[in-house]
């Protein structure tokens, strides 16, 4: 039996500026169960239960220490902290706080840690433009309870350079499962990590990410650059209530490994947008499966949308790698970084040529629009909706019925089989006619 996988969140500055040096470091910080006396330390104390996600007890660190705890900003005790336990120099900044003519900026509500010995103000970071960013660590719990730490390992030259921290959270993991509608695991990318609710910034999963307990379930971080995940309330989102942004152009890919049947043909379709977050410009993909290739532009006006498309390709071997990678960098007004947001990603095999299927669903320029996923059987088409939990809707005897987000149709390009609990109603094949009364 497969043990779920947890996500750690958590939020932090890591770019400052103190005494004229400018910190940048591509790892501000690191995460680990072990602990390393030398280095800075924070190490939560209570017992954790991981029956649902949320903050950890005092994650966002508004409880603090007592003014007989403090030397200035400077923590005394290594139980000053609730629920904390510290060593080495930690700071505990409250938002606004001043340092000369230098004001540090807390990322969420009142109060953070800092950890480091020097003062640093409010700068962009690479990905976001708010002067912090949410970071996501998955691993496998191998107990009922656990410690976390979290540490500076004095990586900076300067050693003023110290991440601001604020924030953390935790969530479980579910593995996934492929199934006959989807070859892919987490196609949607709806499993992932917790989603602060007042966030709009998203959350980074950090490169390199190819171990079996990623944050993001079944996907790999292929690149050198994090990509974002963001959620639909803060962003646009094609399909469902997440999706990945990749923010670092060519340095910014993700993947998954299907299992396939060698010599089968199969049909990869994606749809690709923006993120309604003001990345303006064309907006690239390369999808891959093996050697086959297709290169996807989108024209982003930034204020969100989407397009669909797709890849055939015929199966080489018992494992096909399918990656997602942007093709330039693209940078937001306010000079950070954006790109395409990949979304909806499903891989079918083709059996029967002479029947498609199409998905039809709102457009959102208005209207409809429609795209082919595959090739199936009129038996297969019903199985495949239903195993995906879409609603299939007959157009013509269901004129009242409420529209989901698609709705199914078989065609060999004369008539259109409506399938409803894998019953078939047949109609002529018009769209602008039939599919109007869904609507």
């Amino acid at each position: 039996m497969l043990r779920p996988s947890l996500v750690l969140l958590l939020l932090l500055a890591s770019l400052n500026f103190s005494s004229g040096a400018l910190c940048v470091s591509p790892t501000p910080f690191f995460c680990s169960t072990m602990l390393r006396p030398s280095l800075v330390l924070l190490l939560l104390l209570a017992s954790l239960n991981f029956s649902s996600g949320g903050l950890l007890p005092n994650g966002n660190f508004e409880s603090g220490p007592l003014p007989s705890e403090l030397s200035g900003t400077r923590v005394r005790g290594k139980n000053a902290i609730p629920n904390w336990e510290t060593s080495g120099f930690i700071e505990y900044i409250k938002s606004g706080y001043k340092q000369g003519d230098m004001i540090l900026v807390v990322p969420e509500g009142k109060c953070a840690v800092r950890l480091g010995n020097e003062a640093s103000i409010k700068q962009k970071t690479i990905y976001s433009s708010v002067g912090f960013d949410t970071y996501a660590w998955g691993f496998l719990a191998e107990d009922d309870e656990i410690k976390i730490s979290l540490h500076n390992p004095g990586m900076a030259e300067d050693p003023a350079c110290g991440p601001l921290i604020d924030t953390v959270a935790i969530n479980i993991l579910h593995p996934p499962r492929p199934t006959n509608a989807n070859l892919l695991k987490n196609a949607n990318f709806e499993e992932g990590p917790y989603v602060f609710h007042n966030s709009s910034w998203g959350v980074l999963i950090p490169p390199n990410i190819e171990d079996d307990h990623s944050p993001l379930p079944a996907w790999m971080v292929e690149s050198l650059k994090a990509v974002k995940y963001i959620d639909s309330h803060h962003f646009s989102v094609p399909e469902g209530k997440r999706a990945v942004e990749l923010v670092a152009g060519k340095e910014s890919v993700i993947a998954q490994t299907i299992r396939t049947n060698p010599g089968k043909d199969y049909v990869l379709n994606f749809a690709i947008g923006d993120s309604n977050s003001g990345c303006i410009g064309p907006l690239n993909v390369e999808a891959s499966v093996g050697k086959d290739t297709v290169t996807v532009s989108y024209e982003s006006k930034g204020n969100g949308g989407f397009i669909r498309a797709k890849l055939p390709f015929k199966a080489e071997s018992t494992r096909m790698r399918i990656r997602f990678s942007s093709m330039f960098y693209t940078m937001k007004e306010d000079g950070s970084l954006c790109g395409p947001v990949i979304d909806d990603v499903m891989v079918l095999s083709v059996r029967h040529p002479r029947h498609l299927i199409y998905r039809i669903q709102k457009s959102d320029k208005g209207g409809i629009e429609a795209d082919m996923i595959t090739h199936r059987t009129n038996r297969d088409a019903a199985a495949s909706a239903n195993e995906a939990e879409k609603e299939i809707l007959g157009c013509k005897r269901m004129e009242n019925h409420k529209l989901q987000n698609s709705t199914w149709f078989e065609t060999n390009r004369k008539e259109i089989v409506v399938h409803k609990n894998g019953n078939g109603l047949t109609g002529k094949w018009s769209p602008s006619s039939v599919i109007r009364q869904c609507f």
